[in-house]
């Protein structure tokens, strides 16, 4: 069954309940580029005999779910590419899968971006050799738990995490490097995460681990332990301001490089600096004029920041009343009603995004007089 119905553009509806498919041994591509495929009915599908099940529904992006309930997956070794590029798969119920005989997990779920929860519990890794870019391009997963792999027997984990730009955690701490020879660009791109923990890494067999924190924007611990000698430049880690060894916090010893170096002995923690720097006005200060029944606006400069804006609640909604401020001040139209009550907030843009929910949060509240 190999490539049965790939690249069957037109399909749009298919139902294989009634197939007679005991004795089929390779599902590979099955359904592989059925781009315009919006359902498909597996109820009933025999795959108990089934070892290949590679890239078997691989860009079926008009895919919103797949009930995979009927599927056996015991004797399956090969699940590489399986779901990749399903780009509108929301979710995917994989409590019944089988995979102790899994060994290649490769690319498993590259680009679905649309994927917003994963829960792989029950996932038994232990044959699994290959882990490249198994999460790749997972854009909107915010949690990921993996704390139940088991990675003995893994010798790729390259670009696993890569691109998974909303991830904001990842407990790796239980990981078995010993036999993992490629790590690069294993969390390139994660730019939510904030904190990072390969202590327990060994190293020892790995030829490469380049690029594994370039573009993590947001880092700001890194945990490291004895096998992580350096961080050289092509790991591409994010300096900054610098790197501080929490024991010492007051010494930089990444350099002042766009990128961090340094090295490491033991297990440490190291932090950025300077990355909790407020991308909110902070300090604000509110004067009054009764003479003219207005009030002026004064705040701390926001490093980073071209512009600032102006809301006020009114009938139950935020309403913006400017957003083209570069001055770190503003000042009322006159004549406001005395006694009137407003609620202010002030934001301010960096690098392009507004944080409006810092500057809500941070609403002020004044009377006209």
């Amino acid at each position: 069954m190999s490539m049965m119905f790939r690249k069957c553009t037109g399909l749009t509806a298919l139902d294989i309940s009634s197939f007679n498919t005991g004795n089929a041994i390779n599902m590979e591509e099955m359904f592989s580029e059925c781009t315009n495929l919006s359902e498909l009915g597996l109820s009933g599908l025999d795959t108990s005999k089934a070892t290949d099940m590679s890239a078997m529904f691989h860009n079926c992006s008009s895919l919103t779910e797949i009930d995979l309930s009927s599927l056996d997956t015991g004797s399956v070794k090969d699940i590489k590419g399986m779901f990749a590029e399903c780009t509108n798969l929301t979710a995917l119920d994989l409590s019944g899968f089988d995979t102790r005989n899994v060994t290649d997990m490769r690319c498993m779920f590259q680009k679905c971006s649309s994927l917003k929860r994963l829960d792989l519990s029950g996932f038994d890794t232990s044959k699994v050799k290959d882990m490249y870019a198994m999460f790749e391009g997972c854009s909107a997963l915010t949690t990921l738990d993996i704390s139940s792999f088991d990675t003995k027997n893994v010798e790729r984990l390259s670009s696993m995490f890569e691109n998974c730009s909303s991830l904001a955690s990842i407990d790796v701490t239980g990981f078995n490097t010993r036999r993992v020879e490629y790590m690069t660009s294993m969390f390139r791109n994660c730019s939510s995460l904030t904190s990072i923990g390969v202590s327990g890494f060994d190293l020892r067999r790995t030829k490469s681990y380049a690029y594994i924190f370039s573009g993590c924007m947001n880092l700001k611990y890194l945990t490291l332990g004895e096998s992580f000698k350096s961080i050289n430049e092509d790991v591409e880690l994010p300096n900054g301001e610098g790197w501080v060894n929490i024991i010492v916090p007051s010494k930089v010893v990444s350099g002042s490089g766009e990128y961090a170096v340094f090295t490491n002995d033991g297990k440490n923690t190291y932090k950025r600096i300077g990355i909790d720097k407020p991308t909110y006005p902070t300090n604000i200060k509110v004067e009054y004029s009764e003479k003219y029944h207005q009030v002026r606006f004064t705040w701390d400069k926001v490093e980073g920041a071209d512009k600032y804006g102006i809301a006020v609640y009114l009938a139950g909604k935020w309403r913006v009343q400017s957003q083209n401020i570069t001055d770190t001040s503003y000042t009322t139209p006159k004549n406001l009603t005395p006694g009137k009550t407003y609620k202010v907030a002030i934001a301010s843009r960096v690098n392009g995004s507004w944080d409006a929910a810092n500057a809500v949060k941070n609403a002020v509240t004044v009377t006209i007089k």
